[in-house]
């Protein structure tokens, strides 16, 4: 199975960390809660960070002069050069870092649909976009996983949240060096064939044919990252299931090719869920001793604590901050 890795996570205070939301409250979330004893959290209110007491005044994002500016209506105060130098501090601080969690609608730590009033003024316009905070952190970090609290409700955002994450910790601590990084790519074959077969190629062809690129840890880090940053649709989890079937399908009596048939065509009409595939694969090479399919990641790409069933199979959007 997959080695044991500790995710650095930023995450916005407020979420079960302290009381500093705008109304002095704390937001209790499952999980996150359940989180805590499998990643490393950074909580950060960047709110709070720049002199704002909880509870405290409303703030909203504004157009001023045609620039996106971090405002505050009861006092007259632009705050948008604070939240710039405080973002900028705290990401300086920050050594490592595998993704973040964000509360959503926050003028500094939304994703998405944050409201931007067209000027200053009561009953003013407004169009949709990220949060100040958030989008100063895309912008220093453009590889870092990103996701909103409310998004995160839902359990395939979650699953592929939870997976990008531990993922990208594994891919950072095996940067240390080039034995260690080859082996994490051996390891996440499979995985990687579930979202793009060429692209897991082009991985493999970097290692294989020029070690000394291994130098290059960015471009290491984009590749995976681009890799990783959508949901695989049942087509390809079908053919990266094939494959691995096809290691050991000879040694199979006949009852057991019929089952998995029956099985895999299952899968293909939506009646049969990803993680049945998964644990019938991996039971078979335990008993064939198929050790490079036992050391894939796709049967256990985080804790299974973490784990949540889901039957839904419709096609999902990630986050393009």
């Amino acid at each position: 199975m997959t080695k044991s890795v500790k995710p650095i996570l930023g995450i916005s205070k407020c979420l079960e960390f302290d009381n500093c939301r705008y109304d002095g409250k704390i937001i209790g979330n499952d999980f996150v809660r359940k989180l805590k004893s499998h990643v490393d959290f950074i909580p950060v209110c960047p709110e709070m960070g720049i002199g704002l007491g909880s509870p405290r005044q409303p703030i909203r994002l504004v157009r001023i002069k045609g620039k996106k500016n971090l405002y505050q209506p009861s006092t007259d105060e632009n705050l948008t050069q604070k939240m710039e130098d405080f973002s900028n501090k705290f990401f300086e601080d920050l050594e490592e870092i595998d993704g973040f969690i964000l509360k959503h609608s926050s003028p500094t730590c939304g994703v998405r649909n944050v409201r931007l009033y067209h000027k200053i003024g009561k009953q003013v316009g407004f169009d949709q976009t990220v949060g100040m905070f958030t989008e100063l952190l895309s912008k220093r970090f453009p590889y870092l996983v990103i996701e909103d609290e409310a998004r995160l409700r839902n359990s395939v955002l979650k699953d592929s949240f939870l997976t990008r994450v531990f993922t990208m910790a594994r891919l950072r601590n095996s940067l240390s060096s080039k034995d260690e990084t080859i082996q994490f790519f051996k390891d996440n074959e499979m995985l990687f064939m579930c979202y793009d077969k060429n692209s897991s190629k082009k991985l493999m062809d970097l290692l294989s044919s020029k070690p000394e690129e291994l130098e290059e840890k960015d471009k290491i880090i984009q590749l995976v990252y681009n890799l990783l940053n959508r949901i695989p649709n049942s087509d390809s989890l079908f053919g990266t299931y094939q494959y691995i079937l096809s290691m050991f399908y000879d040694r199979l009596t006949i009852p057991e090719k019929d089952y998995f048939n029956a099985t895999m065509s299952g899968f293909s009409a939506g009646n049969v869920m990803p993680s049945e595939i998964s644990t019938l694969l991996y039971s078979c090479a335990l008993r064939f001793d198929v050790k490079s399919i036992l050391s894939q990641t796709i049967f256990e790409p985080y804790p299974k604590e973490l784990v949540q069933n889901n039957s839904e199979r419709r096609e999902y959007s990630l986050l393009k901050i």
